[in-house]
């Protein structure tokens, strides 16, 4: 499982995602798709989900158990499950339920988990999790962010315009923690974004990077 997550938003977090997903499915694996930011119905092109999410599974009693979660699961492309975001607050107090259930499924589980908080669900699964990935933009005000945050990354991956001074050596160093993939800015990417996954596939070569990352 990879908990997936940035400093900051609009870097690339949703679409990263997404890739690690598609890089396994092709791989013929199954995959669940974790969306805490609520994005990945409009990055895969799928309907917007109608009905309780995760923020509900986290807000009821501590004996609904991960068949509840199963239950809640919507496809959204061959392979390719999404155990939605639902509306309102993500309590924090249930994370270590939530880690557990996840770790627990016997799919390749990829977590869309936003943006970190102080003291919120997206620390405390940072901080709870095994393998723990940062996507980070490669510019000085990540590195800024970076400098301040309490959450430790285990991996990261650099998503970065070569016309930035600002290296992945700088990231691995600030975050103190290996760069495990590095991705151009890429028009591509953002135009199969923009019409959805379902009807425009994403590059081979940004599906292929991620592909080493599982």
């Amino acid at each position: 499982m990879l908990v997936c997550w940035s400093v900051g938003g609009g870097v690339g977090t949703s679409v990263v995602v997404a890739g690690l997903a598609v890089a396994a499915a092709r791989a013929e694996e199954a995959v669940l798709v974790a969306d805490l930011g609520g994005d990945q119905p409009l990055v895969f092109g799928a309907p917007d989900p109608v009905g309780p999410g995760v923020a509900q599974w986290l807000g009821a009693a501590a004996d609904v158990g991960a068949d509840a979660l199963r239950r809640l699961e919507v496809d959204v492309a061959p392979g390719i499950a999404l155990l939605p975001r639902g509306d309102g607050e993500l309590p924090a107090a249930r994370a270590p339920d939530l880690l557990a259930a996840l770790e627990d499924d016997d799919r390749f589980v990829v977590v869309d988990a936003g943006v970190l908080g102080a003291g919120g669900l997206v620390a405390r699964l940072v901080d709870g999790a095994a393998r723990s990935l940062l996507v980070a933009r490669a510019c000085p005000i990540t590195l800024a962010r970076l400098a301040r945050i309490e959450g430790q990354p285990t991996e990261v991956v650099v998503v970065r315009d070569r016309r930035r001074s600002v290296t992945w050596h700088d990231i691995a160093e600030a975050s103190g923690a290996p760069v495990v993939a590095e991705l151009e800015i890429d028009p591509a990417v953002a135009a199969a974004v923009d019409a959805g996954l379902e009807r425009r596939a994403l590059p081979r070569s940004f599906v292929r990077v991620l592909g080493g990352v599982r």
